[in-house]
């Protein structure tokens, strides 16, 4: 079974030396300059030792090892731009008119008086809400050893903003992989890998006047949505849909909005619940921070028995996220869609604080036995036996001030409100292979 019905729901599963990650999202803490290698298992009987999991695929990550020889530094620096690759192409200010008053006289309604104006504007709302955004992306790292020794210490730090105004990303990686041979027949690893990331996001899922709560502005970010999350609007649709002859912003600072003046909604020609994206993308918060620990080590034994190694190996990743979100009092919403810069609304404003620990460990033991045999050594026999034992356990606190009921817009945070919610969660699961 693959896709959603899947016990990995749509993810694949990620095993990075040796480690089963946790969840799809961990992958994305890892900086693509620290893996040597990447293996797709395509065969159902190379991903069995996984289970059920590895119903949609597996994919095998190695990172970089110490090779013996002098300390050797490697440095690389990239910076570029971004860019939407391609816009709808919709209608300009005089194709719109044109457009609007041929279908008002065939639907027998009058254009809001506004359109007779001489000086209306002509604004292409993908240019408002785009930009071309800069990445730049540093790695260092250093690499060497002994006979007996081996190591390699990189550090990394990604730097992206998104092509839509008010998102970005930024990703500060270090990672240290030690190889020890302990004895003739004792190997030592050593692998520990802590990451920061910060993510500033916007909605751009769910409808253009979306009220039912499947657009949560926490929702997407670290797993499930806090539950008592305040939907908003789809900036990306509201952009597509808003007309060209309104302005960004009206003359005393507001933002214009089809429901205010000059616009108005008059004789119900335009929609009433369209609202503008700028204020969202210019006011509105919504910061994920994630704190990741991610270790794993290992200790392979070649036996007195030819041909034979044990091998245990223990990996655990230590996940923290840190959310902040807070709506101002000038947004406008369908709780008060006349929200505004000259006419705030102390019942819009929305504010949560959400932290998530996450505890994943991994205990794997193998034993493995490879001989090749016959004339010239053409026959290959291997065998591998094994027991797992992984555990995932996560806690979850969320806390946000009741809608209606914040105080003031000085304070941004819950503490506004006089009548905070909270929501704790608690999760647990374990997974044993024999």
């Amino acid at each position: 079974i693959r896709g959603v019905g899947s016990q990995s729901g749509e993810n694949v599963l990620y095993v990075v030396d040796g480690y089963v990650l946790p969840n799809a999202d961990n992958f994305n803490q890892i900086n693509p300059s620290d893996i040597e290698s990447m293996e797709v298992l395509k065969d159902a009987a190379a991903a069995a030792i996984y289970g059920a999991r590895a119903g949609n695929g597996v994919v095998i990550v190695t990172t970089k090892r110490g090779k013996e020889g002098k300390t050797k530094f490697d440095v690389s620096a990239s910076t570029g731009i971004q860019e939407t690759i391609k816009r709808y192409d919709l209608m300009n200010k005089d194709e719109y008119l044109n457009y609007a008053k041929r279908a008002a006289e065939i639907r027998g309604v009058k254009t809001p008086d506004f359109f007779n104006n001489s000086d209306l504007p002509n604004t292409d709302w993908q240019d408002l809400i785009f930009r071309t955004a800069m990445v730049s992306n540093y790695n260092l790292s250093a690499s060497g050893g002994s006979e007996k020794v081996k190591y390699v210490v990189s550090g990394g730090y990604l730097d992206q903003d998104g092509t839509l105004k008010g998102t970005g990303y930024k990703r500060m990686t270090l990672r240290t992989n030690l190889d020890a041979d302990l004895s003739d027949k004792l190997k030592l690893g050593i692998s520990f890998a802590p990451s920061y990331s910060q993510q500033f996001r916007l909605p751009t899922v769910g409808q253009w006047n979306n009220t039912q709560g499947n657009n949560s502005i926490e929702d997407n970010i670290g797993g499930v949505g806090a539950g008592f999350g305040r939907s908003l609007p789809n900036v990306l649709q509201c952009a597509y849909l808003m007309v060209p002859v309104l302005p960004s912003r009206n003359a005393n600072g507001d933002y214009a909005q089809p429901n205010a003046s000059p616009a108005t909604s008059q004789y119900g020609f335009l929609q009433s619940n369209m609202y503008n994206p700028l204020a969202a993308i210019e006011n509105v918060t919504n910061r994920a921070r994630n704190y990741r620990i991610l270790a794993n080590n290992f200790l392979e034994w070649t036996t007195p028995v030819k041909n034979l190694k044990l091998k245990t190996a223990i990996g655990a990743t230590l996940d923290v996220l840190d959310q902040y979100v807070y709506i101002p009092a000038i947004v406008s919403t369908n709780d008060n869609s006349f929200a505004n810069v000259t006419t705030p609304a102390i019942s819009n404003i929305y504010s949560s604080e959400r932290t998530r620990r996450s505890l994943d460990w991994l205990w794997e033991n193998t034993a493995n036995y490879q001989t090749a045999f016959g004339p010239e050594k053409q026959h290959n026999l291997s065998a591998l036996a094994f027991f797992t034992f992984q555990k995932f356990s996560a806690k979850e606190l969320v806390v946000n001030g009741t809608p209606g009921t914040y105080t003031n817009s000085f304070v941004e945070n819950p503490l506004a409100s006089n009548n905070l919610q909270g929501n704790l969660a608690y999760g647990l699961n374990d997974f044993t292979s024999v």
